[in-house]
């Protein structure tokens, strides 16, 4: 999609089950997808060619991660999944060429163990998981092959998030369905940790508020930009907490969620700007340090009613910010002007995005019908939901944008 006008630019198709997490590379050249499929795509992010697929898990893949470090040309590409296996994937960035055959490290303790979520270091040095064993497990990236560095034991229940602070070298969170959050450091060759969690009186008042005992459990993570204070989400009171790192103390309540929260997005450039939402079709704007709710804006369909947001990302700039829901929807908010968005028809597909495809034995597809690439297929008519062909102004934007790639590319003499 263009964030600037709203325009459908490319569907890149291959999976064949729902995709799971999504990653880009450092330089915005490579797009890695994980899917239930149990497999990892690589994609072109410019020309939407396929570039790899991965096939190195046996259970559905749950993160994929490209590592930040990129001072050399063997890069790693992280993926896990629900088998209890971690992959480093290595592919050379001058070339585009990806290593089939991953470095593999088993992480369940026993039959059934999960990894569920994992994150790189700012730098790339660190890659941490975490899963329904409880364990977090820390590897080494930089510099050699990838090393299981540390395995550290401290939370009772499965691991729901991992975040790292871009501030603080080193120094990382991890939630839990256990009620509790622990910030940790890494210092004199070793890992140590400090314990952010509800004091007794506010679980006493919490368990008579809700008229019965619930058990707390921390969804989802966010760091403010000095490192200073961390943001967790709690349910199932829904509520964001806001914690001072260094005292681990409770800085800050916000309300006004009535679903269970799962995106916490820090704004790109203002400190104080919290972005949060949820199962309830909720956005809301906070500013974390004053503990008060800026602006709320209700995602709302009118044949689904209010959806699940599973995603939300702010621009570069800050002006600007979409939200994804389980309805199928992508939603954008924003500063300004909105004409260039009112040139969009609000449902677009490509005619050819549900065509049947031909699979080889390495998991590359062609179109059943003219056994081409997708990618390379001629440009596509628009069409709505039902697959009716939009106005010819909309079918001439695509021409146009194709056209001008394909002068493009002639230039640079591809």
């Amino acid at each position: 999609w263009s964030s600037r006008t709203g325009q459908l630019l490319a569907t890149l198709r291959g999976h064949a089950s729902e995709l799971t997490d999504m990653s880009l590379s450092v330089d915005n050249t490579l797009l890695a997808t994980g899917s239930l499929d149990k497999t990892v795509r690589v994609w072109c992010a410019q020309s939407s060619a396929p570039i790899a697929v991965l096939t190195g898990h046996t259970g559905h893949v749950t993160s994929v991660q490209f590592s930040p470090f990129c001072e050399d040309d063997i890069r790693h590409l992280a993926s896990t999944g629900k088998d209890g296996f971690l992959c480093f994937w290595e592919w050379n960035h001058a070339s585009n060429s990806f290593n089939c055959s991953p470095t593999k490290f088993m992480e369940k303790n026993r039959v059934g163990d999960q990894t569920l979520v994992s994150a790189f270091s700012p730098g790339g040095k660190f890659f941490v998981t975490g899963g329904t064993d409880k364990v977090i497990r820390v590897y080494v990236c930089v510099p050699g092959p990838p090393a299981l560095l540390s395995e550290l034991p401290g939370h009772n229940d499965r691991i729901m998030t991992i975040q790292f602070c871009k501030s603080r070298s080193g120094v990382f969170a991890t939630g839990s369905c256990d009620g509790t959050t622990r910030v940790w450091q890494y210092g004199s060759g070793q890992w140590t940790s400090k314990l952010l969690v509800l004091s007794e009186e506010e679980l006493a008042r919490l368990n008579w508020s809700c008229k019965q005992s619930y058990k707390i459990q921390v969804t989802m993570l966010e760091w403010e930009h000095t490192g200073t204070y961390l943001v967790s989400a709690l349910t199932p009171d829904c509520t964001l907490r806001v914690w001072d790192v260094d005292s681990a103390s409770l800085f800050n309540k916000l309300e006004g969620h009535t679903g269970e929260v799962f995106v916490l997005e820090a704004h790109p450039i203002n400190p104080s700007i919290l972005l949060s939402a949820g199962h309830d079709g909720l956005v809301i704007l906070w500013d974390m340090l004053k503990g008060v709710g800026l602006k709320q804006f209700r995602v709302k369909h009118e044949e689904e009613g209010v959806p699940c947001i599973f995603d939300c990302k702010f621009s570069v700039d800050g002006l600007s910010f979409s939200a994804a829901d389980g309805s199928g929807y992508m939603t954008m908010f924003g500063m300004g002007s909105d004409d260039a968005y009112q040139k969009c028809p609000q449902e677009q597909f490509f005619h050819t995005d549900y065509h049947p495809l031909l699979r080889d034995r390495n998991g590359f597809v062609v179109d059943e019908r003219s056994n081409m690439p997708p990618h390379l297929l001629p440009p596509p008519y628009l069409v709505d939901i039902d697959g009716h062909p939009h106005v010819d102004q909309y079918q001439e934007a695509i021409l146009s944008r194709v056209r001008l790639a394909r002068r493009e590319s002639s230039g640079s003499g591809e």
